[in-house]
């Protein structure tokens, strides 16, 4: 985060830094500063990824709890890029969390068509969650299992690892 301080003050303008900053901020909880560090670079018409700033800003509001105005922010991101598989998983956590099932394994199975390995891991995992809370076993597990084998030793992984113990 410093270094990251120290290359806006040589450079207000260094857009990755200021990007990199948003994502730091996520991380430790700071969602305020997250947002406003977004802004900075959903306000820039040069920046070249707006999905990207507009994906945090979103997260960052989800987790202070204002959903309507997460949605909105998520949305906004999968309009200007529809493949940006980390806005759809954020739209399908918070479909899950509404109570809507159908929209949130849409959206999950679509992740798991874009994303890599991690991203395709979270995705099944929270798949198999939704089959679980609706009683369906044999459909979960198929997920925990591809989670597993996705990345199996990366926390989604281990995760669809414990839970398949349960289940078995």
């Amino acid at each position: 985060e410093r270094h990251l301080h120290k290359a806006l003050a040589i450079d207000p303008k260094f857009q990755e830094a200021r990007l990199t900053l948003s994502a730091v901020y996520i991380q430790t909880e700071r969602y305020p500063e997250a947002i406003e560090e977004a802004q900075i670079l959903i306000d820039d018409p040069t920046f070249p990824k707006p999905w990207e700033p507009l994906s945090n800003k979103g997260w960052a509001l989800y987790k202070l709890g204002r959903r309507a105005e997460a949605r909105e922010a998520l949305a906004a991101a999968i309009e200007y890029n529809e493949r940006y598989w980390h806005a759809q998983l954020n739209l399908g956590i918070l479909d899950a969390e509404e109570g809507k099932r159908i929209d949130a394994i849409e959206r999950f199975d679509r992740v798991v068509e874009l994303a890599g390995p991690l991203g395709s891991a979270e995705a099944n995992y929270r798949i198999a969650e939704i089959y679980i809370s609706l009683g369906n076993r044999k459909r979960a597990m198929e997920h925990l299992v591809a989670a597993g084998s996705q990345r199996p030793s990366g926390p989604w992984g281990k995760r669809s690892e414990d839970t398949l113990k349960r289940l078995r």
